[in-house]
């Protein structure tokens, strides 16, 4: 994300990806995703704590806290999420198919 690397992007999020937060409501899709991830959306602090793993055999749910400060033109926003991820391997390789992020309290 903070590299935005369009072609790693790609390979690590499923084509059928649906992201949910808490801020649009409105499911945003893989294609949407990285779009806003390689385009004018600049991360420049990324981190993952807490991580807690279900692991379902073909299926994984991840949940985590993301910590991330990014700037979207001259607004610079820097905001922690409750993280739910659902990766699914296919073909030997794992992709991340859903992601819910809850905007925690500042």
């Amino acid at each position: 994300v903070m590299r935005q690397d369009r072609v790693e992007l790609e390979r690590l999020v499923a084509p059928g990806f649906r992201l949910v937060t808490s801020r649009s409501g409105n499911p945003a899709t893989r294609d949407e995703w990285v779009a806003a991830a390689t385009g004018p959306f600049r991360v420049s602090s990324y981190a993952i704590h807490d991580i807690q793993m279900i692991d379902a055999g073909e299926t994984a749910i991840v949940v985590h806290r993301l910590t991330q400060e990014a700037h979207l033109g001259d607004q610079q926003a820097a905001r922690n999420w409750l993280t739910t991820d659902v990766w699914t391997r296919a073909s030997g390789r794992w992709q991340i198919t859903a992601r819910h992020a809850e905007a925690l309290p500042e």
